[in-house]
């Protein structure tokens, strides 16, 4: 049988050889070329016998083993078996033979001829390595404390931890089949049996708007050096804070980056870093432990995501608003640290209330019992130039010069001196409007998340006992030049370029910024539309910077502060104890 099958096999190559012949015999006959050897040998050097005369001479010959498909080990090196059922003996003599086994159609001969000592006879077991059953596991008896993250190692599933198998989990990370070590090891391996009572008691949130440059042509070192100024006084205002988080917007945009360098700068401070998460959407989340605290946060962060989609998104010209999210294990529980860069809209922006609805489903999604969310939301104050009430209050809030400038050659005034600045009424007239976030109905940011969050999340109170963190102004105000032209007797007349200007001088006036006063602050100015540029509510003096945390956590809160910025965003910050 074995006989048939390897001759049935050669009458293919005859075949095809015959044919090849022929056509050969028909070309040389066009060229006068003798081809009589080539009909001859063809087929026979195909179809050539091989009889048991030949068995101990030149027959090339070789074990063909078979193995067991399944490995012994599922994490680690193990052993398949050889099937001596499937062993045989196959030829490899000549090209035909060997391209027939490369194809997997060995050609199978009698095992008498592999029954040779001068052939080797294939293992009983061949090793194998498997890491589809890899799984990391906590390492027992660690920390010697009881206070903290047990050491993680690598296991087969029902095996115990190993360091020898760490490559093979490592295998299986790399395919997708398991997280990572540090995940598993701050997510599983949180040990708390001797923690102390007190391991830290407050955590301070400080939220900061800085672009990484004014402008496409400048530098983002001045930026960086001013976040570092801010931040630091921040810091220091959060009064010896065990924790704190920052959260930024705009660090990162399509002109740069400056929270990588910021939080850098940071990590090698007075305090260690826990996390970050951040430079990928303009919302960036780093957390900063003292030092001798920072035993009671995991070595490595639980998890960085980040939701640009939920009315965020690429739109955006300069940057991609939405939330960042940073988990972090501690020995009090998940810490959930947020910051999110709001849609701007007008007084009313669904997409704006949306956005920030899905991001407290998110953070609850991860069952924290301690919550840091800070950013800058983007509501507006409802209030317009153009209505009664907005005219009283810019009557109120609007800057005076100290002193009006004599000059021989141009005539300074203040169109309003007959307006009574008075700032600390300013901030009480802002404070009388509706805070409305966004939604039709009027709703406060508190009473959306106490309707959406079922009184889980709440907004730090005491925001709005200072005066508005946006958008800020760089003075009091400034003379500007008119349109208009005083004539020696005292009257005015509209400049132009066709009338004698002999005797008269240009007119300028004092351009006011809005002024607000809060108990322990100085006076703060915001853009006005008295300088003919800004429109209110579009960039109305408003409380865009909010910090939110847990219900739990919101009755123990300090006051907010803020550290003044003379342009842009204020930072916002408040200390909770947890």
């Amino acid at each position: 049988q074995v006989e048939l099958k390897r001759c049935l096999n050669g009458l293919v190559v005859c075949s095809v050889v015959t044919h090849f012949s022929i056509i050969a015999f028909l070309f040389s006959v066009m060229v006068r070329l003798p081809i009589v050897l080539l009909l001859v040998a063809g087929p026979r050097s195909a179809c050539g016998v091989r009889d048991g005369s030949d068995e101990r001479g030149g027959v090339e010959v070789e074990w063909l083993a078979t193995y067991e498909d399944t490995c012994s080990a599922t994490c680690g090196r193990g052993e398949k078996p050889l099937k001596n059922d499937l062993l045989v003996c196959i030829s490899v003599k000549t090209h035909t033979d060997v391209i027939a086994k490369m194809a997997g159609r060995p050609v199978v001969v009698s095992k008498q001829l592999c029954e040779r000592d001068d052939v080797e006879r294939p293992v009983p077991v061949k090793i194998c390595e498997e890491f589809q059953g890899c799984q990391w596991k906590v390492v027992a008896a660690t920390p010697s404390n009881k206070c903290g993250w047990s050491d993680v190692s690598c296991a087969p599933a029902t095996g115990r931890p190993d360091d020898s198998l760490v490559q093979y989990c490592d295998l299986a990370e790399r395919q997708g089949l398991i997280g990572s070590r540090e995940h598993f090891q701050a997510r599983y391996g949180l040990v708390t049996d001797g923690c102390p009572v007190k391991t830290f008691d407050s955590i301070c949130t400080i939220t900061i708007n800085q672009p990484p440059k004014d402008g496409i042509l400048s530098s983002s070192s001045a930026n960086l050096e001013a976040s570092k100024t801010k931040v630091g006084e921040a810091i220091r205002k959060c009064n010896d804070s065990d924790v704190i988080a920052i959260t930024s917007q705009e660090m990162y945009n399509s002109m740069g980056n400056i929270f990588s360098p910021l939080s850098d700068y940071l990590a090698s401070g007075e305090y260690a870093e826990a996390g970050r998460c951040g430079a990928e959407i303009s919302s960036g989340v780093q957390v900063l432990v003292k030092q001798d605290k920072r035993k009671y946060l995991a070595p490595h962060a639980l998890s960085c995501t980040y939701d640009k989609n939920s009315y965020g998104g690429d739109g955006a010209w300069t940057n991609t608003k939405g939330t960042a999210f940073l988990e972090l294990s501690t020995v009090r529980g998940i810490l959930v640290a947020a910051s999110t860069h709001g849609q701007r809209g007008g007084v009313l922006s669904d997409p704006r209330v949306q956005q920030t609805l899905a991001a407290a489903s998110y953070i609850l999604a991860m069952r924290p019992q301690i919550v840091a969310w800070g950013g800058d939301f983007n509501p507006r104050t409802d209030i317009s130039a153009e209505t009664k009430l907005g005219k009283e209050i810019l009557q109120v809030g609007s800057s005076h010069p100290e002193d009006i400038p004599v000059s021989d050659t141009e005539f300074f005034r203040d169109p309003h001196s007959g307006w009574s600045q008075d700032p600390a009424a300013a901030l009480k007239a802002l404070r009388n409007i509706r805070d409305t976030f966004g939604s039709e109905d009027g709703k406060s940011l508190q009473q959306l998340l106490t309707d959406a969050t079922r009184g889980q999340l709440s907004e730090v109170a005491g925001v709005r006992n200072l005066c508005p963190t946006y958008r800020k102004a760089p003075s009091s105000g400034q003379f500007k030049k008119s349109n208009k032209l005083r004539t020696p007797d005292g009257s005015e007349v509209q400049y132009s370029v066709w009338r004698n200007q002999k005797d008269m001088k240009p007119i300028k006036e004092w351009m006011p910024y809005f002024g607000c006063q809060a108990d322990g602050y100085p006076v703060e100015y915001f853009l006005s539309p008295l300088d003919g540029k800004t429109r209110w509510p579009d960039r109305a003096p408003s409380w865009t910077e909010r910090i939110i945390v847990t219900s739990e956590s919101a009755g123990f809160c300090d006051q907010p502060q803020k550290v003044i910025s003379d342009e842009d965003h204020d930072v916002l910050l408040a200390k909770c104890y947890v």
